[in-house]
């Protein structure tokens, strides 16, 4: 196992935001689950199950993967209904002819009963609610919002920041880019991560080779991360990495740990004062093995 510097050492610290510096992993699960509703309660599980597996990737590849593998699956219905009032309004759109006696258009199918078969209300394309990935995308931050303006704050961040004044901190997130800048603002947060804060829709390891390329990210360099794409992505940027448990979703995290050989902690606190040697790798009680 490769020991992480002491804190002071790195001249950059890379935080995950959610399940490090906000409590706000449950938040974001309880979103997507709202998001796909519409679906039904099996494809919406189906999407948190997928979600949990794959914490830190943003949520449009999620939703996509969920419109384009899971729905089909889960709610063929639905899907059925979107697909068959997207044929129709494309074909009333294309080859409806005016009807020379009334003037009117004439209709060549009606979409309302399909639709209605299925409970979905008839509506216009962009207005239905188990249609798009761009409506899904804002129920879920609709859904989401409010939980990241309230949820906890990772206890000791701000002693943390006084410890290091001399490392460069940046937020690379999985969650939206716009949106996280505006619930760092709106938490007076913005002002302790000096390199900037960066998310979605660039992936993390996009984020990270390009700000190493800019020279943002300075070696040496600690990611602090609580999922396993975290942990791939500082492996794959050359950053140390610690895994922060204690609000972590990754199932088995114990066992997880064990087997790379990957420095845990329980959450931001627990670094303060660390100047030598952050931590060991994580003891896994023998009950637990």
């Amino acid at each position: 196992m490769k020991r992480p510097l002491g804190l002071r050492q790195y001249k950059t610290l890379v935080f995950d935001c959610d399940g490090v510096v906000l409590n706000s992993n449950k938040v974001k699960t309880e979103a997507f689950y709202k998001a796909a509703l519409p679906y039904g309660e099996q494809a919406a599980q189906a999407l948190v199950d997928y979600h949990t597996a794959n914490g830190g990737v943003s949520r449009y590849k999620k939703f996509s993967y969920f419109l384009e593998e899971l729905a089909p699956v889960h709610a063929p219905d639905i899907v059925g209904a979107r697909r068959g009032h997207v044929r129709d309004q494309k074909r009333e759109q294309t080859d409806g002819q005016t009807d020379g006696q009334t003037g009117h258009v004439r209709r060549t199918s009606d979409a309302s009963e399909k639709i209605a078969a299925y409970g979905v209300k008839e509506a216009p394309l962009n207005t239905m609610k188990p249609l798009s990935l761009e409506h899904l995308l804002a129920a879920y931050a609709d859904a989401a919002l409010q939980g990241l303006l309230t949820c906890e704050i990772a206890p000791g961040l701000r002693e943390l920041r006084r410890q290091t004044p001399e490392s460069r901190w940046l937020i690379v997130s999985g969650g939206d880019q716009t949106e996280l800048r505006k619930v760092f603002e709106q938490r007076r947060l913005t002002g302790l991560f000096d390199g900037g804060i960066y998310g979605s829709p660039d992936t993390k390891d996009e984020i990270l080779a390009r700000e190493l390329h800019t020279g943002n990210i300075r070696h040496p360099a600690l990611f602090l991360g609580d999922s396993k794409y975290d942990h791939q992505a500082a492996t794959a940027g050359g950053l140390d990495f610690i895994f922060l448990y204690g609000w972590t979703e990754v199932k088995s995290w114990e066992e997880w740990v064990c087997l790379h050989e990957i420095n845990g902690v329980s959450g931001v606190r627990e670094l303060l004062g660390r100047d030598r040697f952050i931590c060991a790798k994580h003891r896994i009680p023998n009950d637990r093995l």
